[in-house]
């Protein structure tokens, strides 16, 4: 079995102060508009998200 890692981000703790749209690239899927994320990723895996106003 895979081991999967917790992150999160709180964009207002890297200066965003407002709210964000978020998209996953890698899905291909909107996340929606947000102003912190969190997922699980697998060990060695990737996650890339597109960050917009």
């Amino acid at each position: 079995m895979r081991k999967r890692h917790h992150h999160a981000v709180a964009f207002a703790v890297n200066g965003i102060l407002r709210q964000v749209h978020l998209r996953d690239i890698w899905k291909q899927q909107d996340i929606g508009t947000v102003n912190r994320y969190s997922s699980k990723v697998a060990a060695h895996g990737v996650l890339l998200l597109q960050c917009s106003k």
